[in-house]
């Protein structure tokens, strides 16, 4: 049986709400949701998780073992390119819901 990636889903946005939930309150074979970050604590979601895994600090999670793959689900491109380069350098898998990442030199 292959191991479960643990996922941390950067954008909590309507993108974001979607994958969390399928993530979270559904489940998906493989994949096990360990962090969510978002600018935004503080906004409502139509999905409820634990607070301990909602974080405004995409930092701490890119350095850590807590998550083996991130998905970066934002619109803005400048963060989204610093965000996802990041985690690609610490060894990270990304997938990204952005057409253009801004991940070209």
């Amino acid at each position: 049986m292959a191991a479960v990636k643990k996922v941390a889903v950067i954008g909590f946005g309507n993108i974001g709400v979607g994958v969390v939930r399928a993530l979270y309150e559904k489940g998906v074979n493989g994949l096990e949701l360990a962090k969510v970050v978002d600018i935004d604590l503080k906004t409502r979601r139509p999905v409820k998780i634990p607070k301990t895994m909602l974080s405004d600090d995409w930092k701490s999670w890119s350095t850590t073992r807590t998550s083996t793959s991130s998905w970066k689900l934002s619109a803005a491109s400048k963060p989204a390119k610093s965000i996802q380069m990041t985690a690609l350098k610490n060894g990270k898998d990304v997938v990204t819901a952005i057409k253009n990442a801004g991940l070209r030199r």
